[in-house]
């Protein structure tokens, strides 16, 4: 029946989703019914932790949830999201029933719920963008969630200052631990003690074991782990040999963060003298290096072609120092497999650059003479300027560096390199002292055939270019006459400058515009020309009416031609006619053949 009507045949049925929004709101309106009467207290609602720690499996979380008396177990955190988002009324027993709004919760519960409410997100995007739901390895305690690496750090963090979390005592740093060494037939058997099991965060590492977790630096615990994992617990047998080889590598890892219990001195007696490292560096020819390491165990010394027998020796040190040689340079097999070197001059740059202090940072290193002569001496550089007339005159002296090679020096600056090859195959490295000669090539064209000459000419506007050029470089010795010490102090000190615009126009110009025209002044002092660039608007037409008024005030009587595009002609003839009506302006339109359409030329400019 629809509307009092009845239907002949089948009766339509509501849509599933129809049936869904109803039963969504249905369940609403019950929730609300009598909710309203009492208002529901805040800050009540406690959860406490519960972590389940397994060896070889990952962290579980659970909850219990209560009013500050009996706990209950949270059956499902999910479901508890659930509620919460949609502030739902839940009963956990007789002595707990409450609406799940936000603020029930304690503050502390309400960050327990952020962290898992966003691990839930996590996990609902990881699993719509794969299409697959997530599944745990095993399964843990009834009503667990599994606790990614990120929100396990979390989770310690937020109980790190009450020293508990999860029922284990939290600690930082590592716990006392002993290393106990027994003999054994053929060798000798290793334990570490107390038994403890590892845990992996996201930024942290962790120890733990029935009571208690400790908190690691990632850093501080990757070289440890593996040894803990291995040792605690029942131990582990090595050989009389193997045990020479822990000693070497494994011990030095764990000596300072252990107690060794070794009565009989089983491994004691097997840890090697600390040797002194030393690198010797060799080129058999030009453009080649070798180099080799030896080891020095008190009066005792191990080259790559004898070593003492029966001594005792640091294999990490030393394959350390093999390995460290082998980042930068090539093993010789056909010398000897301790002997290193290269002949390519990338990677022999890139060893004198980095790979000779990454030597001195592990040990001593020792030049032969042949090594030392593969790096030529920096050029001592002098520039001496004067000025003749409306020319510089400009000597440069590279002292003992060869003259013909200052053209392909040139060239190597330009791409940047870091080392040049002279022609008797030394490098050259090209630092910053070396920059000023890449400057006056680049900014005043100076080839290295002028500056093979160790003279040269300028004209007068360049002496800002070069003054700026060469000062402050390093390595560069810049001798410079009196009168290129006034022009370079003018152009350093124009806005201090005595030129005072025309009287007409003190108020006219704004600062910026004031600094503008003393340049212009500046600039016709040395009979230079310049450019004036600034932004459109902001007055060069009038820095440049002024400087022409001030030409004239001071007896310039021949006139001045201004060439801008036609646009702008009227312009400048209105500019003219405002701030400066002293001149005569006589403005010619582009289609003039000549001057003379526009008139006979003023008697007065």
């Amino acid at each position: 029946m629809l509307f009092g009507k009845k239907w002949h045949g089948e009766a339509p049925v509501s849509d599933h989703e129809a049936r869904r929004l109803l039963d969504t709101y249905k369940e609403a309106a019950l929730e609300d019914l009598g909710g309203g009467e009492v208002p529901q207290r805040t800050g009540f609602v406690r959860l406490e932790p519960e972590l389940t720690l397994l060896p070889g499996a990952q962290p579980w979380l659970r909850l219990r949830i209560s009013d500050g008396g009996r706990q209950y177990v949270v059956k499902s955190i999910p479901e508890l999201l659930t509620a919460i988002e949609k502030e739902r009324s839940v009963s956990y027993g007789k002595t707990l029933a409450f609406v799940h709004r936000w603020d029930a919760f304690t503050s502390e519960a309400q960050k327990i719920l952020t962290l898992l409410r966003r691990q839930q997100d996590t996990v609902k995007s990881v699993e719509a963008a794969t299409g697959r739901p997530t599944r745990s390895i095993a399964n843990g305690p009834a009503g667990s969630v599994p606790l990614s690496g990120e929100l396990l750090d979390e989770l310690v963090a937020l109980y790190e200052l009450r020293g508990e979390v999860g029922g284990y005592a939290l600690r930082k740093g590592l716990p006392a631990l002993t290393l106990r060494v027994e003999k054994k037939r053929g060798g000798v058997h290793i334990v570490v003690e107390p038994s403890l099991y590892t845990l992996q965060g996201l930024d942290y590492s962790y120890l733990y074991n029935e009571d208690t977790i400790w908190k690691l630096e990632r850093a501080e615990a990757a070289r440890l782990l593996p040894a803990l994992n291995a040792l605690c617990g029942s131990g582990l047998f090595f050989t009389s040999k193997d045990a020479v080889s822990f000693c070497s590598f494994v011990l030095p890892e764990l000596g300072r963060k252990i107690t060794i219990d070794d009565p009989d001195r089983l491994l004691l007696n097997q840890i090697p003298l600390e040797p002194v490292v030393q690198f010797y560096l060799d080129a058999p020819h030009m453009g080649a290096v070798r180099a080799h390491p030896e080891f020095l165990y008190g009066e005792d010394r191990v080259t790559p072609f004898a070593a003492p027998t029966d001594l005792l020796r640091d294999a990490r040190a030393e394959r350390r120092a093999g390995r460290l040689l082998q980042t930068y340079l090539t093993q010789q097999t056909d010398t000897s497999p301790a002997e290193y070197g290269t002949d390519d001059e990338d990677t022999l740059v890139t060893f004198l650059e980095e790979g000779v202090p990454a030597l001195l940072a592990e040990g001593e290193v020792y030049l032969s003479d042949a090594f030392r002569d593969l790096q030529a001496a920096p050029p001592k550089i002098s520039v001496g300027v004067s000025v003749q007339g409306s020319v510089l005159d400009l000597e440069v002296d590279t002292g003992e560096f060869p003259v013909s090679e200052l053209k392909a020096l040139l060239k190597s600056l330009h791409q940047k390199k870091r080392y040049h090859r002279l022609r008797d195959g030394r490098l050259l490295r090209l630092d910053d002292s070396l920059e000023v000669l890449d400057e006056l090539n680049e900014t005043l064209e100076l080839s290295g055939a002028k500056l093979g000459q160790n003279h040269a000419q300028l004209p007068l506007y360049r002496a800002p270019s070069l003054d700026w050029a060469l000062s402050g470089q390093t390595g560069v010795r810049f001798n410079r006459d009196d009168a290129f010490r006034r022009i370079s102090r003018s152009f350093h000190a124009v806005k201090d400058s005595e030129y005072a615009p025309p009287v007409s126009l003190q108020k006219t110009l704004r600062k910026y515009q004031r600094d503008g025209y003393r340049w212009l002044r500046t600039l016709d002092g040395y009979g230079m020309g310049g450019i004036l660039a600034d932004d459109m608007g902001l007055g060069k037409t009038v820095q440049v009416l002024s400087y022409l008024l001030a030409m004239k005030q001071n007896g310039q009587t021949l006139p001045s031609l201004i060439v801008c595009p036609a646009s702008l002609v009227l312009n400048w003839a209105e500019e003219c006619q405002k701030f400066t009506p002293e001149l005569s302006c006589v403005a010619t339109p582009p289609t003039a053949p000549s001057w003379l359409r526009a008139g006979p030329p003023p008697t007065s400019w």
